[in-house]
């Protein structure tokens, strides 16, 4: 009663109490559950260094769904600010703020665009976004270490396509 075991104490303890086989199931699944851990942390950091890569690449804002998250990340949304076509028209600036801002909508209507493992270019209304209709995306699905999403540009309709659709395809091939 609160000492502490002899060393033979302990002795007895390991050869004939020890639960060796329920300790091992313990250890399987803390280790793959570490493991499963340590590669979604592999996987983001490589998508967040390809859409750091892509964002210096490109003068709009760029995106990506994060695996483990319902939310779009972003990257260069004071790039897409400094087009002329928002310096012109700050409530369609501030519409498009807000449609990125709300979280969950921009991320579900993703999932709803037509997209595959190709390059795609949605202008204007083809993006299904009402109040982002000034604006284009160029999207693409990736798969990156058991996990998929998709990563692209947004930018006005005024926008560079051939040369920002070159850059996310090169960055896509980082990924996979």
């Amino acid at each position: 009663a609160g000492r502490v075991p002899t060393e033979q104490g302990y002795r007895l303890f390991v050869d004939q109490h020890a639960d060796y086989k329920k300790a091992q199931k313990i250890a399987k699944t803390t280790i793959a559950h570490l493991i499963e851990q340590n590669q979604a942390h592999k996987a983001k950091q490589k998508l967040y260094d390809a859409m750091n890569i892509l964002s210096q690449a490109v003068e709009n804002l760029c995106f990506a769904t994060v695996p483990d998250n319902e939310r779009a990340f972003f990257l260069g949304t004071s790039k897409i600010l400094r087009n002329q076509e928002f310096l012109n028209k700050p409530m369609q600036a501030s519409q498009v703020i807000e449609v990125l801002e709300k979280g969950t909508r921009f991320r579900n209507t993703l999932d709803h665009l037509d997209t595959d493992n190709t390059v795609k270019i949605f202008i204007g209304k083809e993006n299904l976004i009402k109040e982002i209709e000034s604006c284009s995306i160029i999207v693409t699905q990736y798969e990156l270490d058991g996990y998929a999403g998709h990563i692209g540009v947004l930018g006005p309709t005024r926008m560079r396509y051939a040369y920002n659709k070159a850059v996310l395809e090169e960055v896509k091939k980082l990924l996979n």
